[in-house]
């Protein structure tokens, strides 16, 4: 049996409640359905279900029997039965699958990508606890930390929510981190990429700390000292082109060829 069908039976625990009756399916056999829909990525709606459950060409692939297929019911019927204790326990299987991924391809560098996804619910029926977003849209904010093209972690959180929003990115990274060196390798290069939403001082010290490299584009704003004075030379790393807002484009980072061995090559550069 492969890590990741060693997923699926993982699946029922920690999800108690969510089968109502034992004419439909088990718990596990609709993960794995839903799972290989959002990698599918064909339709986003769900009444494709209803399409795929006639097709036994898509139920041989999945490895799923043809009446094992489920409806479009049966998906909203598993949905409207998710509570928020069920959540911490998602979140814990979707690293579990991530770090079976890692052991089936064995990547030499792990690069993680953390983001908040913005979602538009603005022409949607029922929207209940929507928020406006920074886009100008009303839904919602989560936060994904993904390798690749696979979801490593998510958050969901309202459209309200800053990018950092309190400890959710900072505690994202750590889980992730601690995950991959326990159950996949100890000194296997890590890099996080995020955007300028993350710029914290405290993540970065925490990956520096961690021997964690880190990717994040920003603004750097000079002291208002150095605002009122023109050409100033700055020291380097510390080098950068000021605006007369005091503004500068940046690059904050940290790399390194390996756990083992750390070099820092860079803090903050002009680009």
């Amino acid at each position: 049996m492969s890590d990741t069908e060693d997923g699926w039976s993982k699946s029922p625990s920690g999800f108690t409640g969510l089968r109502k009756s034992r004419k439909g399916q088990p718990v596990d056999e609709v993960f794995k359905q839903l799972i290989c829909f959002f990698f599918d990525g064909t339709r986003r709606h769900l009444v494709h279900f209803d399409h795929l459950k006639n097709d036994a060409g898509h139920a041989a692939v999945i490895e799923t029997e043809p009446g094992q297929m489920l409806s479009s019911h049966a998906v909203k019927r598993f949905f409207m039965a998710f509570r928020q204790h069920h959540l911490p326990k998602f979140r814990e299987l979707l690293r579990h699958w991530f770090i079976a991924e890692l052991c089936a391809e064995k990547p030499a560098v792990i690069i993680l990508g953390l983001d908040s996804v913005v979602l538009d619910n603005d022409e949607a029926l029922k929207r209940e606890g929507v928020h406006p977003t920074y886009r100008k849209v009303k839904g919602f904010e989560p936060l994904q930390l993904s390798w690749g093209r696979q979801v490593v972690d998510v958050q969901f959180r309202s459209g309200s929510r800053h990018s950092n929003h309190g400890e959710d990115a900072f505690l994202m990274i750590q889980r992730a981190v601690r995950a991959i060196r326990a159950s996949y390798r100890e000194d296997v290069p890590i890099i996080v990429r995020m955007d300028a939403g993350f710029l914290d001082q405290a993540i970065f010290e925490w990956c520096e700390a961690e021997q964690v490299g880190y990717i994040c584009g920003g603004k750097l704003y000079l002291p208002p000292a150095l605002r009122r004075t023109s050409g100033v030379a700055l020291s380097a790393p510390d080098r950068c082109g000021s605006t007369s807002s005091g503004r500068t484009g940046a690059v904050a980072g940290s790399g390194f060829g390996g756990r083992s061995s750390v070099g820092r090559f860079m803090r903050a550069t002009k680009c």
